[in-house]
């Protein structure tokens, strides 16, 4: 069976020529691009009318380089005969006296890059191209095209099959899947690399593997192009037939006939239906295998295509030998007249049918002649196969043992790198936790000193509640015992006022409540001993809670001693005393007001006046101390004057803030 993949490669060479170029252009200059490759198909007049519209607005010699590589794609459609070295050269040339960047090096490697697809495919020397695409290679590995890397290794792996190369074929193409994976190009991108990985493998008589890359491709089928589709079945089509599957090979046939059958009088749907006449043939249906054959030979005789013509001869000989026919074997050899030698598979093909023929009709030094010959090529081929496989399982081994090196290497750095990042996390953690300790440390001695703080507060207020008690029955008593007439009236009156008197300085704060009932207890004892007793007036805020509101204790008490024993005691006429609590937002004031001569500090006996008033001060200090400044307790005494400033009373003030911090 012939394979004939010219076309098909000239095809999937023009597409990877034609990929977009991502350089770091400027916008202006990407839009050119991207006009041309991807809304323009190459080969038509409008690609080409585009390309030189786009050339005239150019300023930049890259940029006009670039789209003259591109441009040169028409003509290697429309004619193919070296023309794209006339746009080749001049890239290369120009590339070469430019200081070399990442650009310079994607333009210098496409330009050899089409270079060696010309001497490829259009001169068939291959070991020329071979040098060009390698050379074109390590220029887009260094540029700023990298993505057209797997483009050039599959037209290097193509190179290498047309000098029968297999095992680096094979090698190209892994690395073209390989930087096509590591790129994530699209599927679409890489789908036919598949296609040369199973077209290598079947010509290395690597059936399975080819077949699984073959199976691979068609999960993509329809992201393929309909050209790269129809030999994409071509050659799985060829697979079967090598393997014997003729009734697969078949359908892969009818399936490419199917989708060319918009285009007749194409070479792909001559060399489609060619193949499927040998099929037919070795299917036993020589007269469909003849049919075919009326329709694809006028084609290949009217273009001079030889190796066709050989090709459709040996299939005629395949269905003469079945019919025995001998004369009409006889025609087809003296008639046929070729000018170039076929390949080795379809010259097997032709002598299988010879020798048959040879042995039917009797000449046996021809039949094993041709024995001989088959045997020895046949021999050659396998042992060319048998040298390729093994060849490629050593390239493979070779880069499966630096890939599993690479690998080792790559998980001891990340060992490395794990190893240092549980030190780093360990050392964090040290940190954390020596932080944690200093933290702890400093909240326990912080809640100690302030503990302590706070035992030096309440042994201080203890210390001053102490002073109270003693200072409030001393004056009690001396009231008492100077008035011996009111003794025994009072003596029960005055056990209860001890009594309350100690119950509240056991405590630290009390309830407006408890010191305003105090306060009237001590009223009403002290008015015994005066004919005139002292009004008593309670002027309260009713939006104060007086058993929620607490104050230091005994304050308003000192206040009233005060009072009386400065201001009422010695005053003829009306003796009135108020005690009033205004709510101010945050702070509740408490005035203590009298109607006496006045307070002067300097006409005061200092140990008899002062003592109530110091501790009053020294209490409010020491609360000052544990509160904020916005908590404060102020207090201060100033004289009531009348219009012509003389002292008509006293009034004492507190001001305490509702938020007072209590101990």
């Amino acid at each position: 069976m012939k394979i004939l993949h010219s076309l098909a490669a000239i095809v999937l060479i023009a597409s990877c020529t034609s990929q977009t170029h991502k350089d770091e252009r400027s916008k202006s200059q990407e839009e050119r691009i991207s006009l041309l490759v991807d809304s323009i198909k190459p080969g038509t007049d409008r690609y080409l009318k585009t390309a030189d519209s786009l050339i005239a607005t150019v300023n930049d010699s890259t940029d006009y380089y670039e789209l003259r590589l591109l441009q040169g794609q028409h003509y290697q459609l429309k004619a193919p005969h070296d023309s794209m070295l006339y746009f080749a050269l001049p890239a290369k040339q120009y590339a070469r006296r430019q200081p070399s960047s990442p650009r310079i090096k994607g333009l210098l490697a496409s330009a050899m890059s089409v270079e060696a697809a010309c001497y490829h495919i259009q001169r068939k020397e291959n070991t020329k191209a071979i040098k060009l695409f390698r050379k074109a290679y390590d220029c887009i590995m260094q540029s700023d095209n990298i993505e057209r890397a797997p483009d050039i290794a599959a037209n290097l792996a193509d190179a290498y099959t047309y000098t029968d190369n297999m095992p680096e074929a094979s090698r190209w193409y892994r690395r073209a899947l390989l930087l096509a994976d590591s790129l994530h190009l699209p599927t679409d991108k890489t789908v036919s690399l598949n296609m040369g990985m199973a077209r290598i493998y079947t010509q290395m008589g690597d059936y399975a593997t080819a077949e699984r890359c073959y199976k691979e491709t068609e999960r993509h089928f329809d992201e393929l192009e309909p050209h790269m589709q129809g030999y994409y079945l071509n050659n799985y089509g060829n697979l079967y037939y090598y393997q014997g599957k003729y009734d697969e090979a078949l359908k892969k046939f009818r399936q490419m006939k199917h989708l060319l059958r918009k285009k007749d009088n194409t070479f792909d749907m001559y060399l489609c239906k060619i193949n499927m006449a040998d099929v037919f043939l070795n299917l036993n249906e020589c007269d469909s295998a003849l049919a075919y054959l009326k329709e694809t030979e006028p084609f290949f005789r009217q273009n001079n295509i030889d190796a066709c013509i050989y090709y459709a001869n040996t299939i005629r000989i395949g269905i003469a030998t079945k019919r025995k026919d001998y004369d009409e074997i006889k025609r087809i050899l003296n008639n046929e007249h070729l000018t170039q030698t076929p390949e080795q598979t379809i010259r097997d093909i032709r002598s299988k049918y010879l020798q048959q023929y040879y042995t039917d009709t009797g000449d046996y030094r021809r039949a094993l002649q041709t024995i001989t010959t088959r045997q020895r090529e046949n021999d050659s081929l396998e042992y060319n196969k048998m040298n390729m496989r093994a060849e490629e399982i050593m390239i493979r081994l070779n880069e499966d043992t630096l890939l599993m090196h690479r690998k080792l290497e790559t998980e001891a750095h990340k060992a490395n790198i794990n190893s240092a990042r549980i030190i780093v996390l360990l050392l964090l953690l040290l940190c954390v936790i020596l932080a944690s300790v200093i933290i702890v440390i400093i909240v326990i001695n912080r809640k100690k000193k302030t503990e302590d703080e706070m035992s030096i507060f309440r042994l201080k207020l203890e210390s001053m509640r102490q002073r109270i008690t003693p200072h409030f029955i001393l004056n009690i008593l001396n009231t008492q015992l100077t008035d011996k007439e009111q003794r025994n009236t009072s003596i029960i009156q005055l056990s209860r006022l001890i009594r309350s008197n100690l119950d509240m300085t056991a405590s630290t704060f009390v309830t407006l409540t408890e010191e305003l009932d105090f306060v009237k207890k001590y009223i009403d004892m002290q008015n015994i001993r005066f004919d005139e007793p002292v009004q008593l007036t309670l002027d309260i805020d009713n939006t104060i809670d007086l058993d929620e509101t607490r104050l230091p204790a005994m304050f308003i008490q000192i206040l009233v001693e005060n009072s009386f024993k400065h201001a009422l005691k010695d005053k003829d006429g009306d003796k009135l005393l108020t005690v009033r609590v205004r709510n101010q937002k945050q702070h509740f004031a408490i005035d203590v007001i009298d109607n006496g001569k006045g307070f002067d500090i300097c006409k005061q006996n200092s140990h008899i006046t002062k003592y109530g008033l110091n501790i009053i001060r020294q209490t409010i200090a020491t609360i000052n101390e544990h509160n904020s400044k916005q908590a404060q307790i102020s207090f201060q005494i100033t004289n009531i004057k009348k219009q012509d400033n003389t002292v008509c009373g006293c009034k004492a003030s507190l001001l305490i803030p509702f938020n007072l911090q209590l101990t």
